[in-house]
């Protein structure tokens, strides 16, 4: 379908008249300011076209301008393939429909029926039909503001259509209509004993459930019969212990054990009493020991610090009548090595003064020198760089390189290759003439028999006989002749553009090239050494060297000394000034810890003598208050004390160890345990008994032999049902998984023809990317870029509207080949894309509208002015009357 004409009247924001006149085959804009009316303008097409005349209710309401009880009236021209129809409806008051066709004129109901065949969409039941289910294959194309990249409107129609379309591009990769009810009906017995998620559902879940429920049921009890034989044997091995205690006598001899153990280990408590006793009394005896043991140490090391302070007093003196001794003789020594660095400076400064002007005189000499070798290298380096710029612009001068011959080379092996590809395509023609024949080939005699390959039409003449024509044919000979003459033209042209004729031309000028710029380079690598630096620097030094020269004083009167020997002289005496200020330095020093020495020696010496003073004073005053024959006498008999009772002591311990404290301790707690562990497993064994006996008479009256057996029976039958039940299901769950995984194959290939369509259009906005397309609804799901997917939805705003508005364009492309004609109209479905993108999408736009009729609806008129569009302006056609 195409739309020529629309007239609106009293609808909604258009009240008109309004008449659209003279819409075109490609892009038609119809432009308007905001809230002019452009939405409005397509719910009015999809009224016209998709709600009934005799529509009620708060649809119709809604269809009347604001404030006004009038008469919608609608008109629309289009044509399906050369056949013109128009369409004129009344809504509200008078309700009408009007449908103009080549064989006729229907009216109400009728003519309702008849745009439902034309334009293949099913309106609902009653009430307003819904976009992306009542309005067929329009849905998809017709794309209101804000609502580009909104899912895919896929009704069952939608669908069929979209699949029928696919299937005739790719073939019958999903099975068809066939396949797809073959499919449809084992999904839905799949669905009767399976959920979603694959799991038992229906009949299948109910024998699974009774199987499980009956074994629910029966394990329990086959537990609790299995507790019971269990407990009758626990109370039979309980009763046979208890037994055994009471024959043996156990628990009577475990207490005599006891008795015998607490009785040792009492004893052993008397004996450990004793040893505290006796251990108690030798510290005692220790601690009276302490205090005349501490006096005597003290008086003793009294008497010893008194002999050694008289002994240092001693040495401290000796130590210091040898300190003034050195420093007598070390200021004598000082004075001597003062005057011998003093004249071995005046030596030093008179060699010195001889050297420097030596000096002065080589330098100028130098200086000289290298002035008269800068200035030769100068004149070198600016020959060289001279003739390495004429070589360098003989070589600038020729145009082609050794890449350029390169790519001479590949194209001339391209051409070969193109000529053997044509030459290895040609007709071969055999011949064998008699003798009196000959053949000519474009006016040249050609040999008597032999073959002759072709791949131009040719004309062979018999003489005296006729001609004939062979002309080579097949489009992969064309397509290789179309190559060989293309490589022809591209060797050609580059030559051409090379300034040579051949390429024999072109390695010869490429070798000449080559030697200019050798040349160039020897000439540089003889300036780099003269001028390592360059010229400019070269002649820089030159002027410096010239500059110390002039700054050099004049001439000075040396003696006519040679610098070595007056070299010699000043090192001789400089190490001289260092050898006798070193020895003077090294005296200083000597003299300097002496007097230090000295000064610490009479310190010490006095201190030592303070020391010694004071130590004797506490000696003396110590004996007068106990002499040292008291202090010994009181240590002997504290001594003699402690000895007779450490001895009783250690007999006390002896007594203790024989007994064996440990051996009578392990004994006892063994005894204990023992009979307790006895006593507490009597008792326990007897609750044991009592409870297992009371659970065996509970368990016996509950007749679980007789209720298992029966559970039994009904699980046999319920386990068959289930298996059988199970066989089933698992068969039909093989064939469907099958049939699945098959249709997942399928749809490899099954979008095929949507990339094929829509990549055109993609490769002008985003080259080098491809649409990932949902297999469920042929949605958008992803942008691939360099083998990435990037989902549909992280995309801005603005690259999603632009990537829906091309994969619609290449389904109505798709439709368009298969018969389904329908305009795709774009209600400001490109308010997000920033210039640049604009430009690429109306180059889609422009490029879909050769095969497509598109409606574009905006306020942004100047942009698509811009690109050519055919404008329609909406204030124009406000007021206008239809002819």
């Amino acid at each position: 379908m195409q739309i020529r004409k629309i007239e609106i009247q009293n609808y909604k924001k258009l009240i008109g008249p309004v008449v659209i006149d003279k819409i075109g085959d490609g892009i038609t804009v119809i432009a308007g300011d905001n809230e002019e009316g452009k939405s409005t303008l397509l719910q009015a097409i999809r009224t016209v076209l998709f709600d009934r005349h005799n529509l009620t209710g708060d649809a119709a309401d809604a269809m009347q301008p604001f404030g006004h009880r009038v008469r919608p009236e609608i008109g629309l021209e289009f044509e399906i393939g050369s056949i013109t129809y128009r369409l004129r409806k009344g809504y509200c008051q008078r309700p009408s429909a009007e449908l103009i066709t080549p064989t006729g004129v229907l009216t109400g109901p009728d003519a309702e029926e008849k745009l439902q065949e034309l334009l293949r969409f099913r309106p609902p039941g009653k009430g307003q039909g819904k976009p992306e289910q009542h309005h067929g294959v329009f849905g998809m194309f017709w794309i209101e503001q804000g609502r580009a990249f909104s899912p895919l409107p896929l009704s069952p129609d939608n669908r069929t259509t979209l699949m029928g379309a696919l299937e005739s591009e790719v073939g019958q990769v999903l099975g068809g209509a066939r396949g797809r009810t073959l499919k449809d009906a084992i999904a839905a017995q799949y669905r009767v004993i399976f959920t979603d998620g694959g799991k038992p559902r229906g009949p299948y879940a109910e024998a699974l459930s009774l199987v499980d429920k009956l074994e629910a049921e029966i394990s329990p009890k086959r537990e609790q019969l299995k507790q019971y034989d269990d407990k009758v044997d626990d109370l039979a091995r309980t009763r046979d212990r208890l037994s055994g205690y009471e024959k043996e006598g156990r628990l009577a001899r475990a207490e005599a054990d006891l008795k015998t153990a607490q009785a040792k280990l009492d004893h052993i408590g008397t004996l450990e009493n004793k040893v505290a006793a006796a251990d108690q009394a030798y510290r005692l005896a220790e601690a009276e020991v302490r205090s005349p043991t501490a006096a005597v140490t003290q008086r003793e090391a009294l008497i010893e610090r008194e002999k050694k302070d008289r002994e240092a007093e001693n040495g401290f003196a000796e130590a210091l009548k040898e300190a003034e001794e050195a420093v007598t003789r070390l200021s004598g020594e000082f004075t001597l090595r003062a005057g011998a660095l003093k004249t071995a400076e005046t030596t030093l400064d008179e060699a010195s003064s001889a050297l420097l002007a030596i000096d002065r005189r080589l330098e100028r000499q130098r200086l000289t020198a290298e002035r008269d070798r800068l200035t030769a290298a100068f004149g070198a380096a600016k020959a060289a760089d001279d003739k390495a710029r004429e070589a360098r612009a003989a070589s600038s001068a020729i145009k082609i390189d050794a890449v350029g011959l390169k790519r001479l080379r590949n194209l001339d092996q391209k051409r070969i290759e193109a000529e053997g590809a044509l030459a290895g395509s040609s007709t071969l023609i055999q011949f064998q003439l008699k003798a009196d024949n000959s053949v000519t080939v474009g006016g040249t005699a050609a040999p008597s028999s032999g073959d002759m390959s072709v791949t131009d039409p040719t004309k062979l003449e018999i003489v005296g006989t006729g001609t004939i024509t062979v002309i080579p044919g097949g489009e992969e000979l064309s397509t290789k002749r179309t190559s060989a003459e293309t490589a022809r033209k591209e060797l050609h042209d580059a030559l051409q553009k090379l300034g040579c004729a051949s390429l024999a031309e072109a390695d010869g000028s490429v070798q000449e090239r080559q030697a200019h710029d050798a040349a160039a380079n020897k000439h540089a690598e003889v300036l780099k050494i003269h001028a390592p630096e360059g010229v400019d620097k070269l002649s820089e030094q030159l002027s410096d060297a010239a500059a110390l020269i002039a700054k050099l004083p004049g001439a000075e009167d040396d003696n006519g000394l040679d610098r070595a020997t007056a070299l010699a002289s000043q090192r001789e005496a400089d190490q001289q000034v260092k050898s006798a200020r070193t020895q003077r330095e090294t005296c200083q020093a000597e003299l300097g810890e002496a007097q230090q020495e000295l000064a610490r020696q009479r310190a010490l010496s006095s201190s030592a003598a303070d020391k010694a003073r004071d130590t004797a004073v506490e000696l003396e005053r110590a004996r007068q208050t106990k002499a040292d024959t008291v202090l010994r006498e009181e240590l002997a008999t504290a001594t003699n004390q402690g000895t007779q009772t450490k001895a009783v002591l250690e007999q006390a311990q002896k007594v203790l160890a024989e007994a064996d404290p440990e051996v009578a301790q392990l004994s006892f707690e063994s005894a204990r345990d023992g009979h307790k562990a006895i006593r507490d497993d009597i008792d326990r064994l007897r609750a044991t008994a009592e409870r297992l006996a009371l659970e065996l008479q509970f368990l016996g009256q509950q007749g679980l032999g007789e209720a298992i057996q029966e559970l039994e029976g009904e699980l046999a039958v319920a386990t068959a049902r289930r298996d059988r039940a199970k066989k089933d299901a698992d068969a039909l769950k093989l064939l469907y998984d099958t049939l699945v995984r098959a249709e997942q194959h399928a749809r490899e290939a099954f979008l095929a023809p949507v990339q094929k369509r829509v990549q055109p259009y993609l490769r002008l906005l985003l080259p080098e990317s491809e649409l990932v397309l949902s297999e469920d609804d042929l949605g958008v799901t992803a942008l691939r870029r360099n083998g990435q997917d990037e989902p549909f939805e992280s995309l801005s705003v603005g690259a999603r509207e632009q990537v829906a508005v091309l994969t619609r364009l290449a389904f109505a492309d798709l439709l368009r080949e298969r018969g389904v004609v329908a305009p795709v109209v774009l209600d400001d479905a490109l308010v997000n894309s920033d210039p640049r993108r604009f430009e690429r999408m109306l180059l889609a736009i422009r490029r879909a509208a050769k095969n497509l009729q598109i409606i574009v609806l905006t306020c942004d008129e100047v942009d698509w002015v811009q690109a050519g569009a055919p404008m329609i302006r909406l204030a124009d056609c406000i007021g206008v009357r239809s002819n």
